[in-house]
């Protein structure tokens, strides 16, 4: 059961470059995504890593996938914003869907194919843990808050036990999960 809504259609922004890619074929492959897609298509920047640091200033939110390709130089960097929902360990994998038909000179198919390998529905799992996480810990907080507002209204945790304290003290060694809805980061390449 996924309990991630995803309640927009994805945006499309195109910089750079913008007559090598088919806007409208990359607007309606983007469209059901539940992330905006920022592509930039720069041939001015001679090194992967000038392309990746244009890449990065265009992440604009946690829900934004940038797919930044320079057809020249045959580099491709995406930034990945968390709510993308891309684990780090498929960043490259993402990444390098577009190889085939970068090499081939079809910067169009090629984004397309980034963008939906970063919706692919193997991501989801990782969503439904997180939001499963988050209902989890709303739950334990809205009982912490329960048990802290009977205190002093003769509710159970509100008597003092022998020695002082309350009865409802514990330690707690730390929260959190590890397993998030996404990574924010980047992956860049060469093809």
């Amino acid at each position: 059961m996924l309990l991630v809504p995803f309640a927009f259609a994805g945006s499309l922004t195109i910089q750079g470059d913008a007559a090598r890619v088919n806007e409208a074929a990359l607007r309606a492959d983007v469209a059901p995504y539940a992330f905006d897609t920022v592509v930039l298509i720069d041939t001015t920047k001679p090194t992967l890593a000038g392309l990746s640091a244009d890449a990065a200033a265009l992440k604009t939110s946690e829900h934004v996938l940038v797919i930044a390709v320079d057809p020249e130089d045959r580099h491709t960097d995406v930034v990945f914003g968390s709510g993308v929902g891309v684990a780090a360990g498929d960043f490259d994998d993402v990444r390098e869907a577009g190889n085939d038909a970068f090499k081939a000179g079809k910067w169009t198919d090629g984004v397309a194919a980034i963008a939906a390998s970063a919706a692919s529905p193997t991501h989801w799992a990782a969503l439904e843990r997180t939001a499963t996480t988050y209902a989890l810990w709303a739950i334990i907080g809205g009982i912490a808050i329960l048990s802290f507002a009977t205190r002093g209204r003769g509710g159970r945790f509100g008597r003092s036990p022998p020695g002082g304290g309350y009865a409802g003290d514990w330690e707690s060694g730390g929260g959190g999960s590890d397993v998030g809805g996404g990574d924010s980061g980047h992956s860049g390449g060469s093809w």
